[in-house]
């Protein structure tokens, strides 16, 4: 089979199949090769910690989280929390902002 055939089938261009069968002959493999980037500032058992003092203060800001992760000895910043919260599917929750109805509100207002 030709590369332009397998470009046309894949729907990608010609040189990415030329260089995943360069590759593939080369290395007899086309897993993908870990990428150069900078090493995370969290381990996993410290972001297992983060999840897990999410879920047990699930209001409280990152700020908050954050010193509270201070105490225990692992310094993130509140932009890293973020990113973990968002990697973990943790949506954000933001507490009332303003007091809600009393008895005696819902009494008028009936």
């Amino acid at each position: 089979m030709l590369n332009a055939d397998i470009s046309q089938y894949l729907h990608v261009s010609e040189s990415t199949v030329r260089y995943w069968l360069e590759r593939y002959e080369i290395t007899g493999d086309v897993e993908v090769i870990q990428k150069p980037g900078r090493n995370r500032s969290t381990t996993g058992k410290q972001d297992m910690v983060i999840q897990s003092m999410v879920a047990q203060h699930p209001t409280e800001s990152t700020g908050q989280i954050a010193a509270r992760l201070s105490n225990k000895g692992i310094n993130v910043s509140k932009t890293t929390l973020r990113r973990r919260f968002k990697e973990a599917g943790i949506l954000s929750m933001k507490p009332t902002s303003k007091p809600l109805l009393t008895s005696g509100h819902i009494k008028k207002k009936i």
